[in-house]
């Protein structure tokens, strides 16, 4: 079973800044999700905690490349 990746509307009157749910993207082992351009300036974004037992010996890696530009 896919963990789900959650894109939010960003709401800054929202105490969390979070709004309402647009797209919730089933990620099944071995997916690569690049967001590119604004989403992080535009959305929030995230994959929800589980307590769930099938995840209780899986493996999840996650990393960061950021391109900086000089000014």
């Amino acid at each position: 079973m896919p963990r789900e990746f959650q894109i939010y509307a960003k709401d800054p009157a929202a105490k969390s800044n979070v709004g309402a749910l647009l797209h919730d993207v089933p990620l099944p082992d071995g997916s690569l999700v690049v967001m590119a351009g604004a989403v992080q300036k535009d959305f929030v974004h995230g994959v929800k905690k589980t307590s769930s037992k099938e995840y209780e010996n899986s493996r999840r890696f996650n990393g960061t490349v950021r391109v900086l530009k000089r000014k």
